[in-house]
């Protein structure tokens, strides 16, 4: 019977050249797409600029496939989702999503404040803003995102506890004159409930 024979030469340079082609082909990826991240940014910030929200959600959103950390593109891109018209549940759900990654990552101001404004005036989910306006707020005072959470609370009828916020906002910061239009607002609304209560 014969005896096979192995020219381990060959199978050597055959691995090792299956090696270098799966190399080859990782690394073609990545440089792939590293360079449509690239252009997914620049075309992204282009339509940006000239306010064509649905090209620059787009090219914006392939760039945040590949940098997800990129807060200041996170922004736009959830802003220019927002700004298509007309408005689809699709786009408001990138934005809400985009928004909760940034506030993952960092305690930004204008996330919080356009995440809770979605919640409570185009969602209808006041509750949803309140935690989020909350958790907000147990890691940084800001007045803009207590007085959101008054709002929050308004709209879900608690009154005491709103009236709380808004003194609490007037305290930190008397220029926010919105505050103390709100505490008015909040304050007629409890008197009349209070009266129709008494009937």
């Amino acid at each position: 019977m014969a005896r096979l024979k192995v020219n381990w030469t060959l199978l050597i340079v055959l691995l090792l050249s299956l090696v270098v082609l799966g190399l080859t082909v990782f690394g073609l990826r990545g440089w792939n797409r590293n360079y449509r991240a690239k252009i997914g940014k620049e075309k992204g910030l282009a339509a940006f600029e000239q306010k064509q929200w649905p090209e620059a959600a787009q090219f914006l959103g392939q760039y945040l496939g590949v940098r997800q950390d990129d807060t200041d593109i996170m922004l736009k891109y959830a802003q220019a989702q927002m700004s298509i018209k007309p408005t689809k549940q699709a786009n408001l759900n990138q934005a809400v999503n985009a928004y909760r990654s940034i506030l993952r990552q960092e305690d930004n101001f204008e996330a919080a404040k356009n995440l809770v404004g979605i919640y409570l005036w185009i969602a209808g989910l006041p509750g949803e803003g309140q935690l989020t306006a909350e958790r907000f707020l147990e890691k940084q005072n800001h007045p803009e995102i207590r007085q959101l959470l008054a709002a929050c609370l308004i709209q879900q009828k608690q009154y005491d506890k709103a009236i709380q916020e808004l003194n609490r906002v007037v305290q930190d910061d008397p220029t926010l004159v919105s505050a103390y239009d709100l505490l008015a607002q909040v304050t007629e609304k409890k008197e009349g409930n209070s009266d129709q209560s008494e009937r």
